[in-house]
């Protein structure tokens, strides 16, 4: 079954909107820019200070290597908490 090259972004609220059990590959702001692997997937955070002059690219970045991530995984979409 071949795999499709496009993963959708799912704009949520929430980090609740994610069903608990599901696989996934989520966009977040937060304290600092990292990535956190989980058992569940992955978490990208994007640091949302003011001072983080590189906010664009780092979030740009993010999605970009979600989606990568998501693709590799077989899931069919990220999640980006807004």
């Amino acid at each position: 079954m071949a795999r499709s090259e496009t993963v959708a972004v799912v704009r949520i609220k929430q980090r609740d909107s994610i069903p608990i059990a599901e696989h996934h590959v989520l966009v977040m702001e937060g304290l600092s820019t990292y990535v956190f692997e989980h058992a569940r997937g992955a978490s990208f955070v994007i640091d949302s200070s003011i001072y983080n002059v590189d906010h664009d690219r780092q979030y740009n970045e993010a999605v970009d290597a979600a989606k990568a991530m998501a693709r590799v995984k077989g899931l069919p979409s990220i999640y980006v908490l807004e």
